[in-house]
C-alpha cells in the first residue's frame, strides 16, 4: 500500500480585532483563553467567592497590546468614597475593575499600572493610569459589554505608549465590590448575631503565596510580587486558515408550494494553480424541501447523476465518477462523494443540479434553505469519512461551507451564494469511506493510507 504525506493548501491570514467589548473577533484564538480562579489566581484577602472567576486572553499585532477578558460575573457597582474624602468616589473599588500591572522590558521593575473599570452607569472610565501622558491614556481603545450574568471587556494598547517591543510582564487583577464576603452584625440582630453580606475583594493571575503571617506579603504591589511573563511573538493575533475551495449554491426564486425546483451547487474558489479530484460532503436542507431523488440511478455510480457538468476526458467520456453516496431520510441530507482519477475539475467546471419539491404545506414567505456541511457526527453515524484532495489524490484541501436561503412564493430576494468559513469545524478522520466497487474507489483505497478532513476554518497563533 502506497503512503502519501498529505499536505494542506490552506493559506493563514491574520485575523482582526475591534475593540467593541463583544470578544467575537477572528483575531482571538479558540484555544487561547486562561481560566483565572481560586486554583490559578489568588484572592487578595479572606472571603473570596469561589464563584467569581474570569477568562482572559492577550494578543499582539505590529501596534496594539490587546486584552481581553470575560466574566460569568455580572458587574456591579456600588459607591464607596476615598479614605478621607467626603466627595471623591473611588473608582476601582465602587466598580467591577481590572488592574494591569506592567513590566514593560521584564527587567523585574513596575512600569505602569492602569485601571480599566466604570461609572455608575457602566460606562468605561480609565480611573488611574500611573506614568502615562493625557495622549497615551487617550490612545488607549477600550469597551465593555454588560449583560445580567457576564461581563466582557476588550482593550487595546498601544505599543509605543507603554514601550513594550519583545518581552514584557504582567499581573491582572479583577476586582470587585461582591467579588468577595464578609460577615457584619445583623442590624437589630440578637448580640453576637452576624450574617453573611457581599463584600469587595480582588481576584490576581497569576497565583502567589500568601504567607500566614503576612498574606499580602507577595501581592502584586510588594517588590516580591509575582510576575506572568510572555513576549509579543507569543501571543501574536490569531491567524485564520482560510478554504482552499467552496461552492456558491443557487435556489430558484418565486416558486409555490408544490413546485419542483433545481438546486445548483458550483464549485468555485480554487487557487488557479489547483485543481479539485476528490471532494465529499453533505448537502443538507429544509424540512420543507422534498427531495425528488432519494435512489442512485446506478448503484456502482451513486447520484453521480447530479454532476449535470463535470470535466471531460480527451475521448469526450465522464471523467468523474462517485465513490460514495447516500440519502439519509432522517437527517434531510445527502452524502455525496465525487472524484476522478485523470482530469481534476477547477473553479466553474463543476456543477451539481438536485431537484426538489417544495412541500405542499409551504406557505409564502416560509425560508427554503440548502447548505454544505461537514459534520462530523453525522459521518460517524453512516461510517464514513470526509476527503476533500487535490487533483493527485494526494494533497489534502481544506473545504468551505456554503449556504442559501429564499422565501416561498418572493422574488427578489437576497440569496446568500457566498462560502461561510466561520461556521464550521473538522471532520472526523477515523472512519471508513463508502465506496463503489470498481474504478476511482480501488485507486484511493490504494493511494491514500490517510486523508485530513475538512476543517473549515481554524483560528491558530502564528
Amino acid at each position: 500500500v502506497s503512503c502519501f504525506a498529505l499536505t494542506s493548501l490552506a493559506k493563514s491570514t491574520p485575523g482582526t480585532i475591534t475593540v467593541d467589548g463583544k470578544l467575537d473577533d477572528n483575531g482571538w484564538a479558540a484555544d487561547g483563553w486562561t481560566t483565572v480562579d481560586t486554583t490559578t489566581g489568588t484572592f487578595q484577602g479572606v472571603g473570596g467567592k469561589d464563584t467569581y472567576k474570569y477568562d482572559f486572553q492577550l494578543a499582539a499585532d505590529e501596534t496594539n497590546l490587546y486584552i481581553a477578558i470575560k466574566s460569568p460575573v455580572a458587574p456591579a457597582w456600588v459607591e464607596t468614597l476615598k479614605s478621607g474624602s467626603d466627595t471623591e468616589i473611588d473608582y476601582q473599588t465602587s466598580a467591577t475593575n481590572l488592574r494591569l500591572w506592567l513590566d514593560s522590558n521584564a527587567d523585574g521593575t513596575r512600569d505602569y499600572l492602569i485601571d480599566f473599570g466604570h461609572k455608575d452607569d457602566f460606562s468605561t472610565l480609565i480611573s488611574r493610569a500611573d506614568n502615562l501622558t493625557e495622549e497615551q491614556i487617550a490612545s488607549i481603545q477600550y469597551k465593555n459589554v454588560k449583560a445580567d450574568d457576564s461581563y466582557s471587556i476588550e482593550i487595546a494598547i498601544p505599543l509605543t505608549a507603554v514601550g513594550i517591543t519583545g518581552d514584557f510582564k504582567y499581573i491582572l487583577s479583577l476586582s470587585a465590590p461582591n467579588a468577595g464576603t464578609k460577615e457584619v452584625a445583623v442590624e437589630g440582630g440578637e448580640e453576637g448575631e452576624t450574617e453573611t453580606v457581599d463584600a469587595y475583594n480582588c481576584l490576581h493571575y497569576p497565583s502567589y503565596e500568601q504567607p500566614a503571617e503576612n498574606i499580602n506579603a507577595n501581592a502584586p504591589w510588594q517588590a516580591t510580587a509575582v510576575y506572568a511573563s510572555t513576549k509579543l511573538a507569543d501571543i501574536s493575533v490569531a491567524d485564520v486558515v482560510e478554504a482552499d475551495f467552496g461552492w456558491d449554491i443557487v435556489i430558484p426564486e418565486g416558486k409555490k408550494a408544490g413546485d419542483e425546483i433545481d438546486v445548483t451547487i458550483t464549485l468555485k474558489g480554487l487557487a488557479d494553480d489547483v485543481k479539485l479530484g476528490l471532494f465529499s460532503m453533505f448537502v443538507n436542507f429544509s424540512d420543507n424541501l422534498v427531495p425528488v431523488t432519494t435512489e442512485p440511478a446506478d448503484e456502482l455510480d451513486p447520484f453521480f447523476e447530479f454532476a449535470t457538468t463535470a470535466p471531460q476526458t480527451a475521448a469526450g467520456k465522464d471523467a468523474w465518477e462517485s465513490t460514495g453516496g447516500e440519502y439519509l431520510a432522517d437527517d434531510n441530507a445527502y452524502y455525496l462523494c465525487f472524484g476522478s482519477a485523470s482530469a481534476g475539475a477547477a473553479n466553474g467546471e463543476l456543477v451539481l443540479t438536485i431537484p426538489f419539491k417544495i412541500a405542499d404545506d409551504a406557505k409564502d414567505g416560509d425560508d427554503l434553505k440548502v447548505w454544505i456541511s461537514y459534520d462530523e457526527d453525522l459521518a460517524e453515524k453512516i461510517d464514513v469519512t470526509l476527503e476533500n484532495q487535490a487533483d493527485d489524490l494526494s494533497t489534502a484541501l481544506d473545504a468551505g461551507t456554503a449556504d442559501a436561503t429564499i422565501k416561498v412564493g418572493v422574488t427578489d430576494t437576497s440569496t446568500d451564494e457566498s462560502v461561510d468559513v466561520s461556521s464550521s469545524a473538522p471532520v472526523d478522520s477515523s472512519s471508513t469511506p463508502s465506496t463503489s466497487d470498481f474504478g476511482l474507489a480501488a485507486i484511493i483505497v490504494l493511494a491514500v493510507a490517510a486523508v485530513i478532513g475538512s476543517a473549515v476554518i481554524i483560528r491558530k497563533r502564528a
